[in-house]
């Protein structure tokens, strides 16, 4: 059970799930409370990619929480950056996440491991 007192949504940071599949218990809790997920990724391209996939598989969750601030590894590491029209983000159609990186700003920003 969720105590969300006075409140009728639930904002859960995408990023802080272990794995995708959480996502799916916390869409299950909130549904069984009557009250809305809205995913919680701006990070990277990448994160906001799974988040538009994730939300274009439920019903009546029509928002996603679409940051418009000057990060230069959300806007440059993909090669077409999602862009909001008229309030709505496409969900990609590519294969995968449906996106392309940009291999000079993985290069600028990546870590050897």
């Amino acid at each position: 059970m969720i105590d969300i007192g006075k409140r009728y949504r639930l904002k859960q940071a995408v990023y802080m799930a272990k794995a995708l599949e959480q996502l799916d218990i916390y869409w299950l809790m909130a549904a069984d409370n009557n009250i809305m997920l809205v995913p919680h990724a701006f990070k990277t391209g990448i994160l906001v990619a799974a988040s538009i996939h994730f939300i274009a598989t439920l019903q009546h969750n029509p928002y996603l929480e679409f940051s418009v601030t000057g990060s230069a590894i959300r806007k440059e590491l993909l090669v077409d950056p999602f862009v909001q029209k008229n309030g709505f983000v496409e969900v990609p159609a590519l294969p995968g996440l449906g996106i392309e990186l940009n291999p000079e700003v993985v290069h600028k920003f990546g870590v050897a491991i």
